[in-house]
């Protein structure tokens, strides 16, 4: 299997997360003619998706157990080559992450991340009966929540309940059939600037009509 590994593309991404160090993936045949270096790419985090920057290209790499790229944000670089090496010099000279250096060159609202959520898929009465059942304070916590407002954050979660045994949580509630897990991917929140620009035709410029 390793041999097949040095038939693939790799790319080396820089992920804007504190974190110092870039992140290898596999690079799908399909996309393997249109990325280069300066592409904004989605990639699988863990059980997310999050934009991040391809820093490097190469031929072979020694780990099997790379995942591929999920999709290619951009038709054409984001970043230039020139942009890249100040970001690289900004990172190593002020000792900060190259992904978020690279984020804050970038206009703000324009990367995508998937944001995952949890849902209630039962009715009132059957999660009652599995409280009272159940007597099980943290999943008592969560179901009464989502009685309220029937979908949630996973993060949303987190901040509330400070993460304490969250995902065991909520892996007993899926168990029991009462809520559902759901990735969705945010929108850009930065829109396409257009400017427009008027020109005189050839035609007046070559008769001449405003002398």
């Amino acid at each position: 299997m390793q041999g097949n590994n040095f038939l693939k593309k790799f790319a080396d991404i820089a992920l804007p997360i504190p974190v110092f160090q870039n992140y290898t993936y596999e690079i799908p045949e399909i996309m393997e003619p249109l990325i280069s270096i300066g592409f904004r790419v989605l990639v699988p985090v863990g059980k997310r998706k999050m934009t991040g920057y391809v820093v490097g290209v190469k031929d072979k790499c020694d780990r099997t157990d790379l995942k591929p790229i999920h999709d290619l944000i951009d038709q054409s670089p984001a970043i230039s080559s020139e942009l890249l090496n100040l970001a690289e010099w900004i990172s190593d000279y002020y000792i900060c992450p190259l992904g978020e250096v690279i984020k804050a060159m970038l206009p703000g609202g324009i990367n995508l991340e998937s944001k995952t959520y949890i849902k209630l898929i039962k009715k009132g009465s059957e999660v009652q009966k599995y409280i009272e059942e159940n007597n099980i304070s943290r999943q008592e916590k969560i179901l009464q929540l989502l009685l309220k407002q029937n979908r949630i954050s996973v993060r949303q979660l987190r901040n509330k309940f400070h993460g304490a045994n969250l995902s065991f949580s909520i892996s007993k509630l899926i168990t029991a059939g009462l809520i559902n897990r759901e990735i969705v991917l945010s929108r850009a929140q930065a829109n396409i600037k257009y400017e427009f620009w008027l020109r005189l035709s050839n035609s007046i410029k070559e008769n001449n009509s405003f002398q």
